[in-house]
């Protein structure tokens, strides 16, 4: 896979996106920090909400999903959705002990 170089000030522009996911995920992780020293970690869907965006933040630009095919795309949601089952098979064994 080639990428076009930018002539115009030397930077390539295939470093851009994995920077700026990069900060992102420091900036999120940075908020979750925050977040646990602030609230003792009294409200785990904060965590969730922020570990879902960390999530979109590494399959939209690392996995390269934006730009990938739709056979790409549905295999990403299978592994979702599997996931899915799989937490859902755990809590019901969890629940379900005494």
């Amino acid at each position: 896979m080639s990428r076009k170089r930018d002539k115009g000030d030397g930077h390539s522009p295939f470093w851009r996106g994995p920077l700026l996911a990069w900060g992102a995920l420091l900036l999120l992780l940075a908020v979750n920090v925050a977040l646990a020293y602030l609230l003792g970690g009294d409200n785990p869907l904060i965590g969730v909400g922020i570990a879902v965006a960390m999530v979109l933040v590494v399959a939209i630009i690392f996995m390269d999903l934006r730009r990938s095919g739709p056979i790409n795309r549905s295999l990403a949601g299978a592994g979702l959705v599997w996931l899915g089952i799989m937490f859902a098979l755990m809590f019901a064994d969890y629940l379900t002990r005494s």
